[in-house]
């Protein structure tokens, strides 16, 4: 084998498998208890994120349209959600928030500038606005 094709051989396998085994979002662990519905495991999301617990959850409280707090680790709504719709919020947390709209890596970081909040991408270096609420 010449050089050339040892390149693209090894360029196949590396982006084969960096990207998708050093990011995986946790599935959101829910229970319920009563009229209540639990992430058990909602820190532990928001750090492999690298998102501020609050910001997360008050997405997750407007998008869920229902009053709920952190409790230690745990987020605690009110009412009753299915664990589809809550691991789809937080689907959609990610795409709106941690996900790089112009390269579509990870690697991003929440900025405020000018009382703005950007998403700013550590990998490309580009800077986008994001929704407010």
């Amino acid at each position: 084998m010449d050089y050339d094709e040892l390149y693209d051989r090894a360029e196949e396998k590396i982006s084969e498998t960096v990207d998708e085994e050093r990011f995986e979002v946790p599935e959101p662990e829910t229970m319920q208890e009563g009229e209540k519905t639990i992430i058990k495991n909602f820190s532990k999301i928001a750090d492999k994120l690298r998102r501020p617990e609050e910001h997360m959850m008050n997405f997750l409280r407007r998008e869920l349209g229902v009053p709920g707090s952190v409790e230690g680790s745990r987020a605690v709504f009110q009412g009753r959600i299915t664990e589809r719709k809550v691991s789809d919020k937080v689907s959609q947390y990610v795409d709106d928030f941690v996900i790089c709209p112009a390269c579509e890596k990870v690697d991003t970081e929440l900025v405020e500038e000018e009382r703005i909040k950007k998403i700013k991408c550590e990998a490309c270096g580009a800077k986008q606005a994001v929704r407010q609420f």
